[in-house]
């Protein structure tokens, strides 16, 4: 089961919030040819993630302006941004 994305429009789903323990947001997912997914923290300074593309079991979402390390113990909401791409499941390792 995934979220699923097709077409020509991106979307997106928020989750619900999370205390965020630290270290990196990792992302279980497959994005087609021409999409990508992004990661935006609610509620901070990071703004969207670098894209994430391709077939990826185990990829590590990364922003430009720094380390998510720094919001440790915080509570967080995650917006995810879809666009012809399947999220199957994301963590933080």
């Amino acid at each position: 089961m995934s979220l699923h994305n097709a077409g020509d429009e991106a979307g997106t789903v928020t989750t619900r919030p999370i205390t965020f323990t630290g270290g990196t947001l990792h992302l279980n997912a497959v994005v087609r040819a021409g999409g990508s997914i992004r990661v935006e923290v609610l509620g901070t300074a990071f703004g969207l993630s670098n894209p994430v593309t391709g077939d990826q079991l185990d990829a590590a979402a990364s922003w430009t302006g720094g380390s998510l390390s720094t919001l440790a113990g915080q509570q967080l909401r995650l917006r995810f941004h879809l666009d012809d791409a399947d999220l199957y499941s994301y963590w933080i390792n």
